[in-house]
């Protein structure tokens, strides 16, 4: 859980820090701007998932298995 809300801080320092987030936001919009650091907090955790990763690779691979058998149809019924 520390970890988590270590990742948090520096999510939002680096936003802030980019300039992606103005004082404006923080002052008035608080609730929109928790929001919206929490989503992308916690679609950056599941991006670096190993299971979401060997999921996205196996989509790539399944891919490319289909345009290898689409290919191998085309060659055959076209020749």
């Amino acid at each position: 859980m520390q970890k988590l809300i270590e990742a948090a801080a520096d999510m939002a320092k680096a936003t802030v820090l980019e300039g992606n987030i103005s004082a404006t936001d923080l002052r008035d919009h608080k609730k929109n701007v928790a929001v919206k650091l929490a989503k992308s907090l916690a679609w950056t955790l599941i991006q670096n998932h190993p299971l979401y990763i060997a999921f996205t690779l196996a989509l790539w691979g399944l891919a490319a298995f289909a345009a290898l058998v689409l290919g191998i149809v085309a060659y055959f019924w076209f020749t």
